[in-house]
């Protein structure tokens, strides 16, 4: 497994960057990876997003992406850490569902470490 921190970087270009790596994945040109980064202030809207005030936000300079993933509508920003993990999940036995929990608990283990409720 690969861990590559990128910095601030625009959520576009990170969305590119991921795109052509799932790719390599599928292909086997690549192992399993996960992404670290943070964005500025971005919002991105899920298949089930509602409505969300896009004049305003476009006003203040936020831009706003429709992606391809499940759920609502998502504010990233400067300090808020992403995880984007590129993983065969063949690889673990697991479905999507079962590794999201996975991913939760391992969160909450880690905040816990740190002495941070994360339940």
């Amino acid at each position: 497994m690969d861990f590559l921190w990128l910095g601030l970087k625009e959520y576009g270009e990170v969305l590119e960057l991921q795109e052509r790596m799932v790719e390599d994945r599928i292909r086997g040109r690549r192992g399993n990876t996960v992404l670290f980064v943070e964005h500025p202030h971005t919002v991105t809207k899920g298949r089930r997003a509602c409505q969300v005030n896009e004049g305003l936000l476009r006003e203040r300079g936020i831009p706003i992406y429709e992606v391809k993933r499940g759920g609502l509508v998502t504010y990233h920003g400067p300090g808020q850490l992403l995880a984007y993990p590129i993983v065969r999940l063949r690889d673990y036995r697991l479905g999507v569902r079962r590794y999201v929990r996975c991913l939760e608990e391992v969160v909450i283990e880690t905040l816990s470490a740190f002495g941070i409720k994360g339940r």
